[in-house]
């Protein structure tokens, strides 16, 4: 038996979300025939639901792939933001501590052999003290002979002021005989010159005793002079005296810190020098891995300035500390005053190539790179010149990872990073899981 297939008119397929504009591209299907013992219309929906199925996957292929490409890694920040008020101007000074008055200790005898030494480096002394001791044998000696001569001068003057009255009481018997004409006129000429002679033997006297008490004192200055002394309360800062080592005149044995104050001698340039003046305070910082703070103020500041370098020196006292030794470097700063300006903190500046930027975080989330001028910088806090404005918000922890324009996820702002009162930042529309964007 035979059958007979009649002619189908094509068949016309179209996607649902296609415009009439696409109907040139209809996928047309030849007449159907009897294909592989199958119906041709079987074939033919069997095709159709193939390439649906390729068609979805492959759908769902690219809007996971587009997905990735949309999606980019989110920074987590904290915020700050930019406030405008006083903010304390000082000055950055460095410099080497030294002795407010640095006092050389010698010796005012010579050809003595030193026999005590009675302090070292760091002991701290009164005014009087007794820092080394001379052999003073011989002084001693010299000075008792001096004492003795002081006697003996003393006894002659008393036996010629004797001699003297009693050549006086004969001039006055011998002028009454000679009235009386008991006795001739030149005996009684000679006892007026024995009592004149008694009277310059007594003018002689006493000038031996003055000298001889001279020649006493002197020899009890030079035993004062085997004692070295301090001459003020200080701290001494070097000993050079060896027990045994023979002295020559004027030859230093200790030096003394006076008082024990020290002092800062910082250096600064000569445009800074006009903003300074006795009496300001200053902050000295001493040991970085461990620093201590001391508090000082100016006590004089330089009346010259170096003609190659244009440095000035500052003089600045410092308190009685032994943990602030004459050599010492150290940084500190000086009160100059105070302004209004711009500010944020100093974890927000980032360097880019070498110059100072800032990351303002704008209301959408993105990181928008602004460079900027510094200026002052106190107790964490940096002036912002230029490139911001006050209320502004900015990065803080994370800063130094951003980019321009990156994406970031903003944490709440913390209370010790805020500078002044500005409005909230704005939460971004996008919610972001696992570093992916929905």
């Amino acid at each position: 038996m035979s059958v007979q297939l009649k002619s189908v008119p094509p068949i016309v397929l179209r996607d649902a979300t296609s415009t009439p504009a696409m109907a040139p591209h209809a996928l047309r299907i030849p007449p159907l025939r009897w294909i592989g013992g199958l119906p041709g219309w079987v074939v033919v929906s069997a095709a159709v639901v193939a390439i649906a199925v390729l068609a979805f996957a492959g759908s769902r292929m690219f809007s996971h792939k587009a997905a990735a490409v949309v999606a980019a890694p989110t920074q987590t920040i904290t915020v700050g933001t930019v406030a405008q008020g006083a903010m304390g101007r000082t000055l950055v000074v460095n410099g080497s501590l030294a002795a407010w008055d640095d006092l050389p200790i010698g010796a005012e005898a010579g050809g003595l052999a030193i026999t005590q030494v009675e302090v070292e480096e760091g002991d701290r002394v009164t005014k009087g003290q007794l820092l080394a001791q001379l052999d003073d044998s011989v002084l001693r000696a010299q000075l008792a002979q001096a004492h003795a001569a002081v006697a003996q001068a003393e006894a002659g003057l008393q036996k010629a002021e004797a001699m003297s009255a009693t050549a006086g009481s004969d001039v006055h018997r011998a002028k009454e005989l000679s009235k009386n004409g008991f006795i001739s006129g030149q005996l009684a000429e000679q006892r007026e010159t024995t009592a004149a002679a008694a009277s310059a033997d007594v003018n002689v006297a006493r000038q031996n005793l003055v000298t001889s008490k001279a020649i006493a004192d002197e020899r009890a200055a030079q035993l004062a002079q085997a004692q070295v002394r301090a001459p003020t309360d200080g701290i001494v800062s070097k000993r050079m005296a060896t027990l045994g080592n023979v002295v020559s005149v004027s030859q230093q044995l200790f030096r003394l810190i006076r008082d024990g104050r020290v002092e800062l001698r910082a250096e600064v340039p000569e445009m800074d020098l006009v903003r300074l003046t006795a009496g300001q305070p200053a902050t000295i910082v001493v040991n970085d891995t461990d620093p201590r703070q001391f508090e000082g103020k100016i006590r004089l500041i330089g009346a010259t300035v170096d003609p190659q370098t244009r440095i000035g020196t500052v003089y600045i006292a410092l308190p009685d500390d032994p943990v602030l030794k004459p050599g010492m470097y150290v940084h500190g700063e000086i009160s100059t005053g105070s302004s209004n300006a711009l500010q944020v903190p100093e974890e927000a500046l980032v360097f880019k190539e070498g110059k100072p930027a800032i990351f303002v975080i704008s209301a959408d989330s993105h990181a928008k790179l602004r460079m900027v001028t510094t200026g002052a910088r106190v107790s964490g806090l940096v002036e912002i010149v230029t490139g911001v404005a006050a209320g502004e918000h900015v990065a803080l922890a994370g800063a130094g990872y951003l980019k321009d324009d990156d994406l970031v996820r903003v944490e709440a702002a913390l209370s010790e990073h805020a500078v002044g009162e500005a409005a909230p930042l704005q939460p971004t529309a996008a919610v972001r899981q696992s570093g992916a964007v929905r």
